[in-house]
């Protein structure tokens, strides 16, 4: 047996170096594209290049992003409501945070702005419900926009919950005791399906049989407007007998409420006389009821929803019954819908036609949704960056643009607004930047805390200077029909 010497295995090292070389040389030189053996996996040697060469990708600089300062939210009086007006329209032109219209058309809004401007002068409540991904999990963007819009129009709570929660919010903790049975309209081929299509305004119900509890306990996690919930309301339908819910908090009794037998929606209220630490709700009878949501706000004022839906690419409202969605809308004054979806789609995007058929899809879901309420107002959040691991290096998806494009046409056929939020964090190849500087995590996918709240904070920026323009514009306009009158 020979003796291991050190230049033999420096020997042998430089004959698996020399080896793998001549490998990769005629690999890449046969198969530029490498050997594909399904959709999903193909083999590739990496080039040269690869190895060597990263002049190829230009990664984004987010110190704009980082270094931009909020402007104040606050209606700002210059020499005169022209100047006021044209600052703000001179921030919107200006602003990479911006909202987007279709044709600069900003009026798509003005039915939301004129609830939003009512609720301020203290007339009544409005509800914005926000549906997403994965990326707004536990309360995340929804709660800081949340706690701003409540601070300046108004209300409180945390808004509407499931009876079965699967995914901890950060703004309360939830837990529910008894035969409760969850129904989703998206998810895994795992998660229960109804044989029917009542699944809420939720997009999931959950169903109990004899007796059932849910208490919410306040989270120290949670922002300050959110712990103040005065007003408790219940969303059943569907039961075959008499149904009793009665609510108990920190300890005091607050009556029990009926809901009488057939498919019919009830909201079963409470108003409490404090803000308390715990709620709980005791479901008895029905038979099998169907629970769609829990809302816990304040008494005015807004109320903001958030509806994470993970793994869903938002291309499921239409498997919701649209009579009971109408009558849920409806009965909670919904005013906005924001959607935030897109990210999912990613992986299974070959090429152009597959996100231009994503896009038509999504523009059905948006013109389902405005069918179900005249003044609803939509706008849109789009994608995030994403980065996947390409030649050996983090680099956005394939086709991010195309699909960012697409859903952008989808919303402004159906005449919504888009934010875009791939442009926000500093377009294609920005989100290695944005895991450097703490705001993504390691998957090069989700934000951080810290991420989502510099979203959530340039979006609701952007909105603001867009209802304050609108107010000096309806202002403007007032003084001018005034000027009008003989």
């Amino acid at each position: 047996m020979k003796k291991i010497t050190p230049f033999r295995i420096l020997g042998f090292m430089m004959l698996v170096f020399i080896s793998l070389s001549v490998i990769m040389i005629l690999f890449t030189y046969l198969f530029p594209k490498g050997i594909q053996f399904s959709p999903s996996f193909s083999l590739r040697f990496p080039s040269v290049s690869d190895m060597f060469n990263n002049k190829g990708i230009n990664y984004a600089n987010i110190d704009d992003v980082l270094n931009r300062k909020k402007d104040s939210t606050l209606l700002r009086e210059l020499h005169s409501l022209d100047d006021s007006l044209r600052a703000f329209r001179e921030i919107s032109l200006s602003n990479p945070s911006r909202i987007h219209y279709p044709k600069s058309n900003k009026r798509i809004l003005h039915n939301f702005f004129d609830a939003l401007e009512n609720v301020e002068e203290r007339q009544g409540t409005l509800r914005i419900m926000h549906y997403g991904d994965s990326q707004i999990e536990m309360d995340r963007i929804t709660g800081y926009v949340r706690e701003q819009l409540q601070i300046r129009f108004g209300g409180s709570g945390p808004g509407l919950h499931p009876p079965v929660q699967v995914i901890p919010s950060t703004s309360i903790r939830q837990s529910s005791g008894g035969s409760w049975r969850r129904y989703a309209c998206w998810g895994m081929d795992t998660d229960l399906r109804a044989n029917h299509k009542r699944y809420g305004l939720m997009l999931n119900m959950s169903e109990y049989t004899d007796h059932a509890n849910i208490t919410f306990t306040l989270s120290h996690q949670s922002y300050e407007r959110a712990k103040m919930i005065n007003r408790v309301k219940v969303l059943i339908g569907n039961l075959e007998s008499v149904a009793t819910v009665s609510l108990s908090a920190h300890g005091k009794t607050y009556g029990t409420q009926q809901a009488t037998p057939g498919k019919a929606l009830h909201i079963l209220e409470w108003e409490l006389d404090t803000f308390p630490k715990t709620i709980t709700l005791q479901f008895s009878g029905g038979g099998s009821p169907e629970v769609y949501g829990i809302a816990l706000d304040g008494k005015s004022g807004v109320s903001v929803d958030n509806l994470p839906m993970r793994g869903c690419s938002g291309t499921i409202f239409t498997r919701a019954d649209s009579a009971l969605l109408k009558e849920s809308f409806e009965a909670l004054n919904v005013k906005l819908l924001i959607l935030q979806f897109g990210g999912n789609m990613m992986p299974s995007i070959k090429g152009e036609k597959n996100a231009a058929d994503y896009g038509r899809k999504f523009y059905d879901q948006i013109m389902y949704l405005r069918s179900l309420k005249k003044d609803l107002s939509i706008l849109v959040i789009g994608l995030a960056d994403m980065s996947k691991r390409i030649d050996g290096q983090m680099q956005s998806y394939p086709y991010i643009e195309d699909v960012r494009n697409n859903l952008k046409k989808a919303t402004f056929d159906a005449k919504g607004a888009y934010w875009d939020m791939l442009d926000v964090m500093g377009g294609i190849n920005s989100m290695p930047a944005w895991v450097e500087q703490g705001l993504a995590g390691k998957d090069y996918i989700h934000f951080t805390n810290k991420g989502a709240q510099k979203i959530a904070e340039l979006f609701f920026e952007a909105l603001m200077n867009d209802y304050n323009e609108y107010r000096i514009e309806k202002r403007i306009e007032a003084i001018h029909d005034l000027k009008q009158q003989p």
